[in-house]
């Protein structure tokens, strides 16, 4: 199980996450593709569960599933009963997005464009 962060007191929180997404987000050549496997997972676990929680407030939102080519498992969010977006890349291409960062190689089954992702936090 990934350790997701190190904490020095209730004031101070330090992320694993964040430190890789950070690191990325300073474009200095690293990627969602230099994360471990269980990092990209989690990442994407976060993400979905925060969009639910949104949807379970009442805020209208889009369903995914998210189907990651290197995966066995998928990733579901969203009222079931609605249509849902289905969403296929790598793990680290389909976190990149679903956190808002440039991807590359994400597709939707439906064959349309593939939509903005919502706010993750």
């Amino acid at each position: 199980m990934l350790h997701s962060g190190i904490h020095d007191g209730p004031e101070r929180r330090i992320d694993t996450r964040e430190v890789w997404v950070q690191a990325v987000d300073l474009d200095n050549g690293g990627s969602f593709n230099d994360f471990p496997p269980e990092l990209l997972d989690a990442l994407l676990d976060d993400v979905l569960a925060g969009w639910d929680r949104r949807w379970k407030a009442g805020e209208s939102i889009a369903g995914f599933v998210l189907v990651p080519s290197d995966r066995t498992r998928t990733f579901t969010v969203g009222p079931q009963e609605a249509p849902l977006i289905t969403l296929q890349g790598t793990a680290a291409q389909l976190a990149a997005w679903a956190m808002g960062r440039p991807h590359r190689s994400v597709s939707t089954i439906e064959r349309g464009n593939v939509p903005l992702p919502r706010t993750w936090i």
